[in-house]
């Protein structure tokens, strides 16, 4: 009698655990920015330096794009206001701003760099 009153003691609570937890992943309160950097002929650079700005809390982080293909570069962005600036080596800069993100937004931000300019000493 008391096993079988323990099991439905312990699968109830081990369904309510389930639950709970199913509920707090459905309540995100993020957002990510995500995307690929291609060269003016449309080839996927690598090694490109990302760095995502929160304009309004004035933080940055810094982000590598080493994949081939659409990555995320900051995941779990809270809410707010973002600017993106993309780097790479014979390429001009590139800067995208005022990205807002909301809550569980997953914004893609392909980036296009333009071959930068060499000049003469």
């Amino acid at each position: 009698m008391y096993r079988k009153s323990a099991l439905k003691y312990f699968s109830s609570l081990s369904f309510r655990f389930v639950f709970a937890v199913t509920l707090l992943y459905s309540q995100e309160i993020t957002g990510d920015i995500r995307g690929l950097v291609r060269d003016p002929s449309g080839a996927v650079v690598t090694g490109a330096k990302i760095e995502v700005t929160n304009t309004d809390r004035h933080s940055r982080a810094l982000s590598d794009h080493r994949s081939r293909r659409r990555i995320t570069w900051r995941p779990l962005l809270p809410v707010g206001r973002y600017k993106v600036t993309v780097e790479a080596a014979g390429f001009n800069k590139y800067e995208v701003s005022n990205i807002v993100i909301n809550v569980s937004d997953r914004r893609v931000v392909d980036v296009t760099c333009g071959l930068a300019v060499l000049r003469k000493r």
